[in-house]
């Protein structure tokens, strides 16, 4: 629990840095999205060979290197076309390699959308509104992930999914909600009115009588959706028979098993920020 808190507090230190470092060039924060895309898609790639799949590695590099210069000079049709160029290339390599097979050409596509295509989102979010929406949506997911896990830890009680993930409960599935109201709120309160540096296109104070409320509200749906994140990567590993994507960061397992939960809050609040805000 020790070297667990202390490399807790040594990346939220990293990520603060980060964070302010946007606001001198903002470019670091895409750049470090493409690393951790990079981390990411590689691990899962490593668990999926393990369990015998032979997913086609050309294709996901593809969306990586490419999604960035394509989403800079063409917005959303960028992130359209580099998808289809993905799919066209993962097909057309199925078909013409004997050697492939569907199973191959299937986890090809799963690995192109989970957890590339999510990278590619997260790099969206931020090349269109900047540091605040991203940085609610990672405290709604971290939020979400320390009340459940001292909220289950002390009320116990029913299990949510024992098949998957034996020790999430109910009760620790609630405290999480609520946890991310909370985190989202704290974001609110450090970075939008407490104007710590950072890369900032979009406020939600600019448009909305009570933007306390709203971070609260955001945060509370991110968690929700950050806790469907943690059972799917938990039915991905417990299917492949692993307990963490790697030991990268040592006793927080791998890059992906700290992200698995922020990457399905931050497709919440893209979906949020596009339908009601619309985009460029």
């Amino acid at each position: 629990m020790k070297s667990k808190i202390v490399m807790g507090l040594i990346m939220f230190s990293l990520l603060l840095c980060l964070i302010a470092l946007s606001k001198l060039w903002p470019p670091i924060i895409s750049l470090t999205i493409i690393i951790l895309s990079v981390f990411c898609t590689r691990e899962i790639y490593n668990a999926i060979r393990k369990a015998g799949h032979k997913p086609i590695a050309y294709p996901l590099i593809l969306i990586i290197v490419a999604a960035y210069p394509m989403m800079y000079f063409y917005s959303l049709s960028g992130l359209i076309l580099t998808l289809l160029l993905t799919f066209l290339i993962s097909f057309f390599l199925y078909v013409f390699d004997n050697k492939r097979n569907f199973s191959d050409f299937m986890t090809t596509l799963f690995l192109a959308y989970y957890p590339c295509l999510m990278f590619v989102v997260m790099l969206f979010l931020f090349m269109e509104y900047g540091m605040l929406p991203i940085l609610l949506a990672v405290g709604g997911a971290i939020g979400c992930d320390v009340f459940a896990y001292f909220g289950g830890s002390l009320m116990k009680g029913p299990k949510i999914y024992p098949k998957i993930s034996p020790k999430k409960t109910i009760s620790g599935s609630i405290t999480g909600l609520l946890g991310g109201a909370f985190g989202a709120w704290v974001m609110y309160k450090i970075f939008e009115v407490g104007n710590f540096p950072s890369h900032v296109v979009f406020r939600f104070g600019t448009i909305m009588n009570n933007p306390s409320l709203t971070y609260a509200l955001l945060g509370l749906c991110s968690a929700l959706f950050a806790e469907l994140g943690d059972l799917g990567a938990s039915k991905i590993k417990r299917e492949v028979g692993i307990k963490d994507y790697s030991g990268a960061l040592r006793s927080h397992g791998g890059v992906m098993d700290r992200l698995d939960s922020v990457l399905f809050s931050m497709i919440f609040i893209t979906t949020y920020m596009v339908l009601v805000y619309g985009y460029a």
